[in-house]
């Protein structure tokens, strides 16, 4: 924001109106342009500096020439580090004279961070909770105002969630496009779509919500250049006014029911066209030059990217494929990932659609469920179904490869993936526990392991899909840690559908009570470990799902951050990494927690010891199964059953050999 003038912005809205923006710091009172009482947005902006030495009653005068329903911000730098009571004072008074339209608002820079460790960012932080309680004090008002650049895209769950901690609202409030990637308008988008419309939606104002909406609009085509209206339309709204709103929408519910009525019928009669035809169990060795893969592809994160490699890997070696078309419900997000893997099969991605399936199913020698879940995804299921059905009725084979079934807890779902399984010339599962699945059950079935493993294994020493920004931002997260033991973090944020032995009423906040015990349990692990060894050691926690589709990693990181000791080195990394990024961190690890089945199999791969973490409350699940077919099965637990002093004891002795010849003390 300007400070040295006053300055008037127009941007023409999506209506009739014209919205504008006047821009005045208060350090230069006579030299504010001519008061354009139409605003409906006044900005006063200046330094702590200059706030401190403010006359309010000198503003009073000009201020009253706007309308009264205009918005008032006054602006602060948050990335200022001093304590200064006769400014936060001289903003409180000003507050009070415009109480219900001003609003206090902390400018956030890239410098701001909620894990603290230089001297400076330390103080920076106690500024914005010490400033922030002042005015929580006397019923101000506050937001926080975040700029969509190329730093702080990556903080945006940080920032939600600490300033939600400080009693704050989080509102994104400019776009810097000048520095922006397409990768990074991807990250953005996906956070305004999941993050803000569909987990807060019914929290925001009306205005907010067109804002939001004209905003992720304009992330999703890529013109970020005429954007003011969005902003100006987000700062001029009520805060946050619906609080009877509902906040969340689980898997999408109502368009998930309407695309499995819709596709299924379809789908099913499709099938039932095939009763009687027999397995050809010939196509396990049959050549294909070219495939159509399904599978989860859409809502993948970095392991499923590793699961794809892996599956091309197989393909080309057993069946000599080269080309491959992929299915996917989220394109751009998959075409997002490809380019982070190295295979023998040139991928092209298209959108998981029945005319799609349809174009290309004749183009294709064979229809390949490429690895990864298989599980209680209904409007999935019933896309798989008719990709396999159309492919069989075609004559040609359609098989699966590295699935890992189940869980089903509905039964529609539970009988559409038999369906699936019964046309599968070929199925090999990645445990050995899934043989056990009821919908595979007394299939001929091939036991292996997951393909990522194979993906992982052809990664060489020197990592060549890495991008040239993550080798310097893992050396920063791993700073000093070079003769202390480095303990790696994956935490994921836990759905409540797959609860069991709780009443349906019951499993969402049975849920919530088991998920923030476990948090402040491993907390407490941690936190006593770290205390408890003469070497201090490096926690790092690692996302593998940044993004806010399939919950993003990054939540577990905060509040697990909020449960540590203050004396504890926690670091996290803020970032939407590479598949060979995340790799090149694991292994300078000497020990990894892991949750998610792909951090676990991530950091087995690479030989580092791994306490595996099942997120499945009430029954065992898929990290106890790799692990157990790892000969580790007694280095994993389920959330709901760990205790405090069962991972103090696993980390004292897997990290018994790390850096620093840690010793208990």
């Amino acid at each position: 924001m300007p400070t040295d003038s006053g300055t008037i912005e127009h941007s023409q809205d999506k209506g009739p109106d014209l919205a504008s923006r006047m821009i005045l710091p208060i350090g230069d009172i006579s030299g504010w342009p001519e008061i354009d009482a139409a605003a409906s947005l006044i900005v006063l902006t200046g330094t702590l500096h200059a706030w401190a030495s403010c006359d309010a009653g000198a503003l009073l005068p000009a201020i009253a020439k706007f309308s009264r329903d205009a918005t008032i911000s006054l602006q602060i730098e948050a990335g200022e580090a001093e304590e200064n009571p006769a400014a936060l004072q001289s903003i409180i008074d000003l507050q009070k004279r415009f109480s219900h339209r001003a609003y206090v608002d902390f400018v956030i820079s890239p410098a701001i961070t909620a894990y603290p460790h230089t001297e400076l960012e330390i103080e920076r932080a106690a500024f914005l909770s010490a400033a922030s309680s002042v005015f929580l004090k006397h019923n101000i008002p506050m937001r926080w105002l975040i700029s969509l650049n190329s730093v702080l895209i990556y903080k945006l769950e940080t920032l939600f969630l600490q300033a939600q901690e400080l009693g704050a609202e989080a509102i994104i409030a400019s776009v810097e496009s000048q520095g922006l990637g397409h990768n990074d308008q991807l990250f953005a988008a996906d956070f305004v779509r999941h993050r803000i419309l569909e987990d807060e939606g019914g929290l925001l104002s009306p205005s907010q919500r067109r804002g939001y909406e004209e905003l992720l609009g304009a992330l999703d085509s890529g013109d970020l250049q005429d954007t003011d209206s969005v902003f100006i339309k987000l700062l001029s709204a009520n805060s946050k006014a619906v609080r009877g709103g509902t906040a969340g929408r689980p898997f999408g519910f109502v368009e998930e029911a309407a695309g499995v009525l819709s596709h299924g019928a379809r789908a099913h009669l499709l099938r039932a066209r095939l009763t009687g035809r027999p397995r050809d169990k010939s196509a396990a060795s049959q050549r294909f030059e070219k495939v159509l893969l399904i599978g989860a592809y859409g809502g993948e994160h970095i392991g499923d990217a590793a699961i794809l490699g892996g599956v091309a890997f197989r393909l080309h070696a057993r069946h000599g494929v080269v080309k491959a078309i992929l299915m996917s419900q989220r394109p751009d997000h998959t075409r997002h990932l490809i380019p982070m893997i190295e295979t023998p099969v040139e991928i092209n991605v298209r959108e998981y659609r029945h005319e799609v399936i349809d174009a290309c199913i004749d183009n294709v020698d064979a229809v390949i469920f490429a690895g990864g879940p298989f599980i209680d995804l209904p409007r999935q299921l019933v896309l798989h179904l008719y990709a396999a059905s159309r492919a069989k009725l075609r004559g040609k084979p359609f098989l699966m490869e590295g699935v890992g079934p189940g869980p089903f807890q509905r039964l529609p779902s539970k009988l559409t993936a038999r369906q699936i399984i019964s046309l599968a010339d070929f199925v090999s599962v990645r445990t050995q526990e899934s043989v056990g699945v009821d919908v595979v059950r007394g299939v001929d079935v091939e036991v292996g392991r997951d393909p990522a493993f194979d993906y992982l294994a052809t990664r060489p020493r020197d990592l060549t899909k890495m991008p040239a920004n993550e080798p310097p931002a893992i050396e920063r997260l791993l700073d000093g840690a070079s003769e202390r033991p480095v303990i790696g973090v994956n935490i994921r944020p836990i759905y409540h559908q797959y609860t069991v032995g709780v009443r349906d009423a019951d499993k969402a906040s049975y849920t919530k009570i088991v998920e923030d015990r476990f948090e402040r349990r491993l907390a407490e692990a941690l936190t006593q470990f770290s205390r408890n060894n003469s070497t201090k050691p490096v926690i790092v926690f690692f996302p593998m799902n940044a993004v806010q589709f399939g919950l993003s990693d990054l939540k577990s990181a905060f509040r697990i951050g909020r449960h540590l000791g203050k004396d504890v080195d926690y670091r996290v990394w803020e970032a939407d990494a590479s598949l060979d990024g995340v790799l090149a961190l694991i292994r300078r690890l000497d020990v990894a927690i892991t949750m998610r089945f792909h951090a676990t199999i991530f950091a087995l791969s690479q030989g580092i010891e791994t306490i595996g973490v099942d997120y499945r409350i009430g029954e065992r699940d898929k990290v106890a199964a790799v692990l157990s077919d790892a000969g580790k099965g007694d280095q994993c637990v389920r959330i709901d059953e760990m205790s405090v002093e069962w991972m103090t004891d696993q980390l004292e002795r897997l990290a018994g050999a790390a850096p620093g010849n840690l010793k208990t003390g």
